[in-house]
């Protein structure tokens, strides 16, 4: 189920009309808050009204669907899948507007620049792609990894790339010279990595302690009995 909430009640307004069957794994507002994008398990991505439920746009992959964003302007929708592509679509009809950004491997993340020209796409084929929404065509050659990518976007003011590996680290690229200039390094895979809004800081969350905070957990139980 998606659903959409009232704040601060808590009162359901919405509920997004999908087939029972559907499993949702990310859901987005476009720019205006009129209507909801949200990506599924089943290879398909749409953008319902907000205030309605109704489908607005239904747009097919033919694998799992990570990720359905919309652009700065609402125009576009950009998904990223399993099936090693990433789209842009028209927002308001489902049609593509470009070819698909093509990987060797699944798309699991993709974002679009803060001014909507383009958009970085994270794969498991160990690469970032960086590509010129409206064309499909690529900005440079792939972001090269040592493991696979799980996430990619853009600092806020667009200069800069901030990518999140299996290789435990995340890497910060700038796009005047397209290499990696910054290493964060963790002991293990890092999940998320993301930009404060002034582009100062970077926030990385990782795996880390999972396995000690689980031991620590078992020796308590242990101690109180």
């Amino acid at each position: 189920m998606v659903a959409i909430w009232r704040v601060p009640t808590g009162e359901q307004v919405t509920r997004l009309r999908m087939a029972e069957n559907r499993s949702a794994s990310y859901g987005q507002f476009s720019p205006d808050g009129q209507r909801v994008a949200v990506a599924c398990g089943d290879g398909t991505a749409w953008v319902f009204d907000a205030a309605t439920g109704n489908v607005v746009t239904l747009v097919r992959h033919q694998g799992r669907v990570h990720r359905a964003c919309f652009s700065p302007d609402g125009r576009w929708l950009l998904t990223a899948s399993d099936d090693g592509t990433a789209g842009v679509w028209n927002a308001a009809t489902g049609a593509p507007v470009s070819p698909p950004l093509r990987h060797a491997g699944p798309v699991v993340d993709a974002s679009f620049s803060p001014d909507g020209r383009l958009a970085v796409t994270a794969s498991s084929d160990g690469t970032a792609g960086l590509w010129y929404a409206a064309t499909g065509k690529p900005v440079t050659a792939r972001l090269k990894h040592a493991a696979g990518v799980v996430r990619a976007s853009f600092s806020p003011e667009g200069k800069r790339i901030i990518t999140a590996n299996d290789d435990h680290t995340a890497l910060l690229w700038d796009l005047r010279g397209f290499g990696a200039f910054l290493t964060l390094k963790h002991p293990t895979v890092v999940l998320r990595a993301s930009f404060s809004p002034d582009s100062r800081w970077i926030v990385t969350v990782s795996v880390d302690g999972w396995g000690r905070t689980k031991r620590r957990r078992r020796t308590s139980r242990r101690r109180r009995r």
